[in-house]
């Protein structure tokens, strides 16, 4: 008969630690590095390491007005990596706006949110 370990309890805070260092977030691309937040802060949540407000506070930055700068930062990222063709500027600006929900969530017009956010260089 064999004896089989008691497998260990994962320790997901232990990975959060690591993804929030200043190596983990300048070696991972953008959207690489918000997915990995995003799963395992909810791991460490589901698994009791981390409270409920502690969960909120890793997660809301990645909505508002610092989710919209990621998102540009996701763009800037994959735009660089792509032999440098620019997306179509309204498409991604109007993706963007609906994501950001609207002239209702964002209190402003597509135009507005456009130049704060994705000001032209031109």
């Amino acid at each position: 008969m064999a004896i089989i370990p008691k497998s260990k309890p994962k320790n997901y805070s232990k990975i959060l630690d690591i993804l929030n260092t200043k190596a983990a977030a300048n070696t991972l691309s953008p959207q690489t590095y918000i997915n990995l937040v995003g799963e395992y802060s909810r791991k460490a949540y589901d698994n009791n390491e981390i409270s409920r407000q502690e969960y909120m506070d890793i997660v809301k930055p990645l909505f508002g007005d610092a989710g919209i700068m990621a998102t540009k930062k996701i763009d800037e990222y994959r735009e660089k990596f792509s032999g440098g063709s620019k997306p179509d500027y309204w498409s991604m600006v109007t993706r963007k706006f609906i994501e950001a929900g609207g002239e209702k969530k964002t209190g402003m017009s597509i135009n507005e949110f456009a130049q704060q956010y994705f000001p032209k260089d031109d």
